[in-house]
């Protein structure tokens, strides 16, 4: 990396076009998905050979929306998830609790 980018990245300044991030994104990863059993829901999206790139469509807007909205279809599953970690870790957060008032006695005495 040179000295410059180095730079732009520490005061996060943009160094790269969104379609080179894009281009490189799918690149890296895209591929990977099919062997994990993962499938990305692109009509669209098809290998250009002449580009050596992906060549993907527009945004879906709308189902974007939704997935921010909290109407995604993992949503319900995730937030369960989350509460059952919360719950799951209130005996830790208990326990530091005491443990830092027995420390707080212990010095007050």
């Amino acid at each position: 990396m040179t000295g410059l980018t180095l730079r732009c990245m520490r005061i996060s300044r943009k160094t790269s076009a969104n379609t080179h991030f894009e281009e490189w994104w799918f690149k890296t990863f895209y591929n990977n998905y099919g062997i994990r059993g993962f499938y990305l829901n692109s009509v669209d999206l098809k290998w250009n050979e002449a580009r050596g790139h992906y060549d993907f469509g527009e945004i879906q807007w709308d189902e974007f929306y939704e997935v921010i909205k909290g109407n995604g279809p993992c949503n319900q599953e995730r937030v369960a998830t989350r509460r059952k970690a919360i719950e799951d870790g209130a005996w830790v957060r208990e326990a530091a609790v005491a443990y830092a008032r027995k420390q707080q006695n212990k010095n007050a005495a």
